[in-house]
Parts: C-alpha cells; structure tokens; sequence
C-alpha cells in the first residue's frame, strides 16, 4: 500500500500577509513483492516528508520540513504468490500543522540603482538580527530624486530613502561619480538608515564655487546661467551676500513642487522644500516666486523688481489693480496687500500682490516735519526711519502702513495712509483718483531717474 502525504506550505511576507497554501501532489514508488498473507490490522504512523514550495520572509521561496500523524483503519484479506510492477499517482488532502525553517531567495541583492530593473531603486534597510546593512531593490520610497535638496530627517522625502552630505541631498549607493548627479561626487559617508549609522558609498554635494545667476530662464540666449547653473546640475535657486545686499546664485535643485503663485510659508526667501523654484516671498502668508528677466520667464505672474530692500535681481510677482485682488482683509495684519513697486527695467510702476508691511490702516496721517528735502539723507537727523515724501518734506515712511503706500496732497501737504483702487468704493470716505505727478521710489529712492506712472489709489478730497 501506498501513502502519499500532503501538506499545506504557509508563508509570510515582510508585511504580515500570509499566501495561499498550495496542496502538495505526490508519485508512488515502484515496488515488487511476493507474498501471501491474510489478515486484519489498526496501526498508527508518523512520517515525514518535504514540504511545498511557497513564499519565504522578505518575498523569497523556501523549503522546510514538517511532521504530521495520522491514523487509519484497514481490512484486507488475500492468497496467492506472484509478483508485479506498477506505478500510481495519487492526490490527497489533508490538515495539518508544521513548522518550517529555511534560506529563501528574498528581494533583488543590489549594489547600486544600475543593478535593478525598472524604476525600482537601490535602498537600504538595517537587518534587525546583527543590525548589519541590507541593499535590495524596491519600489521608490519618496517623490524627490537624486541630488534634490532634502532634510536629514526627512528622508523618506527621497526616492532611495536616503539623505545626506552638507548641504544634505537626496542620495543613492553609487560606485563611482558615473552614479551621480552633475552636482555631486561619489564619496565615503555616515549615512543613517532605517535606525542605524553606516559608512557607506553614496552620492554626496560636490564643493562648487559660487556663481551667480538671473533665473532658470534664457528667452534672449545670453543669461549668464547657461554658463553655469545647468552644466553643474544646479538651478537658479539660491540667494547669496554680494557687498551689502542677497543675489541669486546657482544652488541644488529644491524638493519641493510647489507651482509660482500658490501659497507658501515657513521662510521668507529661500523655501527649497516647498516650492519648486526654491522661493517664497514670505513667512507667514506668502507666494512661491522666482527670479527672473523677462515676464516669460514668469506666466502667469510678472517680472518686476525685488518686494525686499536688501535682495538685488528682479522676481516674479502676482498683478493686481486693488488690495482685494490679494485676499485683502482689514481684520488680517498677515493678509496680503495689492502695491506698487518701481520697475527700472519696464521702466515703470508695477502693481502686484505682496506680503503685508505696515499696521496702520488707509487714511491714517503719517507724522510729517516741516524739514523741506530732496532725498532720503536729507531726513536723517530728524528721525532714523523718517523719509522726504512726495510733497518734499521729511515724514514717517511708507511702511508704517497696511498697504506700504502713502500719499502727501492738500493745500497745507499732509502725509497719510493711501492704497490702489480702481472705483471709490474700496476707499472708504478717500475717493480713487489718478496722480500723475507720483514718482517711483519717492524723491530719488529706487529709480535715479524719478520716474513717473500714474496709476488710480485713494485720495483726500
């Protein structure tokens, strides 16, 4: 008689799942034999046998070995002598309870991302057991790629999982400089993974000199960044001291994908891990922008000169013609305001959506002296903040208000609150009304040349 024995083969995955057992199909053996025997008989049998194959830990196969017991009744009653040859298949299903070890072959071993198929990525995890280095192939981890600007402790921000370097980049195993990007070298670094430090191969910041730029874009084929952003794997993206003032210079491609115009927060200026340009016009309630030289370079916001002082270049902002243009709310010191800036290049007034700059509301008086001025020095020993305005007379600067724009009119000048308009409604008991007398930069401040735009914004009867 013969037995075949089957049993059921159960596997776990990483993740805690287990697979279909499959039923095992077995052959008899061959077999001769004389006799002649009759009788009866119970017995009791243990075997054991090997086990199908299945899924092993970490998606692998194995093989193991299991014991199970059976019983069974049997009657049979025969005489005779002889002798035969056969062969038999049979199927059989049983339950039963095993347990099994073994090495399987788990995920794809890898070196690098050369060694994987697809998109997959060469990534790391520590092996709890001996808490030594794993490198398998896997699906990406993060939506950044290599050599993008990410935070140490936000490396599952990256595809391969992997952060590191000053500045910290996304990184990957690497061989040799061929595995990385332009704007990195293949090096020997501690990287943290999965919990665990390791001295690794790994693409890591190359040391640049730095090199200032205009933007990402060239519309007139003669911007100083296709000399040097691009070939060295950069982008337009970073902001540096030159003499006293911040310029744009080539840094490494931010991680984040935030488009121009829409809402950012954090940090003022450099923003790599929000916005896709690598810039954000304000802290609290902001606008990723950019650099740039032309509009082109800037749909479907406008090229026009820095919101900041002390930033040098021309950047990308959102027109208006009225404060509500911006989500103006008088009840929110962080909404934005709609204000003019001095645009040397168009040359002319631009009004565009900013970060809000003063606290008093419109119509509010600014202090004004009676110092007669031609220019900002002039002011300097009547107050550290005081400014000549439009009227020529030193007064309380601009900023001080909501919309950073104020106005001095009147038969006796006086200085006060004013914001863009384009009917008299939005001025409250002001009216909108044209000046064509208003210079850009006010009294020699921003373009040398005094000169002049008119545009509507609210005005003292």
């Amino acid at each position: 008689m013969r037995v075949v024995v089957i049993f059921l083969a159960l596997s776990w995955l990483g993740c805690g799942n287990s697979e279909t057992p499959e039923l095992a199909e077995g052959e008899g053996e061959e077999g001769e034999g004389e006799g002649d025997a009759a009788g009866e008989g119970e017995g009791e049998g243990e075997g054991e046998g090997e086990a199908g194959e299945g899924e092993g830990e970490g998606g692998g196969e194995g093989e193991g070995e299991g014991e199970g017991e059976g019983e069974g009744e049997g009657e049979g009653e025969g005489e005779g002598e002889g002798e035969g040859e056969g062969e038999g298949e049979g199927e059989g299903e049983g339950e039963g309870e095993g347990e099994g070890e073994g090495e399987g072959e788990g995920e794809q071993p890898c070196i690098t991302d050369d060694d994987c198929v697809g998109a997959d990525v060469c990534a790391g995890h520590r092996n709890p057991a001996d808490n030594s280095l794993v490198r398998e192939c896997a699906v990406p981890i993060g939506d950044d790629a290599n050599g993008q600007q990410c935070l140490v402790g936000a490396s599952d921000d990256c595809a391969s999982g992997l952060c590191g370097g000053n500045p910290a980049l996304c990184s990957t195993f690497c061989d040799g400089a061929e595995d990385c990007e332009l704007n990195q070298d293949c090096a020997s670094v501690n990287l943290s993974i999965d919990g665990g430090v390791f001295n690794v191969s790994a693409c890591v910041a190359r040391a640049q000199s730095q090199l200032q730029c205009d933007s990402d874009h060239d519309p007139d084929g003669n911007g100083p960044q296709v000399a040097t952003c691009a070939p060295r794997g950069q982008t337009c993206s970073e902001v540096a001291t030159v003499g006293n003032v911040l310029v744009p210079i080539c840094g490494n491609p931010p991680g984040g994908d935030v488009a121009l115009g829409a809402f950012c927060n954090g940090t003022t200026l450099e923003n790599p891990g929000q916005c896709a340009s690598g810039f954000c016009d304000d802290a609290d309630n902001g606008q990723c922008i950019d650099s740039c030289e032309t509009d082109a370079d800037c749909a479907p916001l406008v090229c026009t000169d820095s919101h900041l002082g002390n930033v040098a270049g021309r950047w990308c902002a959102e027109p208006c013609a009225k404060m509500s243009d911006c989500g103006f709310n008088v009840a929110d010191v962080n909404s934005r305001i709609c204000k003019r800036r001095c645009d040397v290049e168009d040359p002319g007034f631009e009004l565009v959506c900013t970060p809000p700059v003063g606290t008093r509301d419109l119509n509010a008086n600014l202090v004004q002296t009676a110092t007669a001025c031609a220019n900002n020095a002039q002011c300097a020993g009547v107050g550290a903040t005081f400014t000549c305005n439009g009227g020529g007379f030193c007064s309380e600067p601009s900023s001080l208000c909501k919309s950073g724009f104020s106005v001095t009119t009147g038969a006796v000048p006086a200085t006060y609150c004013s914001q863009p308009c384009d009917n008299s409604s939005q001025c409250g008991a002001l009216t909108c009304a044209f000046d064509s007398g208003t210079l850009c930069g006010s009294a020699g401040i921003g373009d040398p040349s005094g000169l002049q735009d008119p545009f509507l914004y609210c005005k003292r009867p």
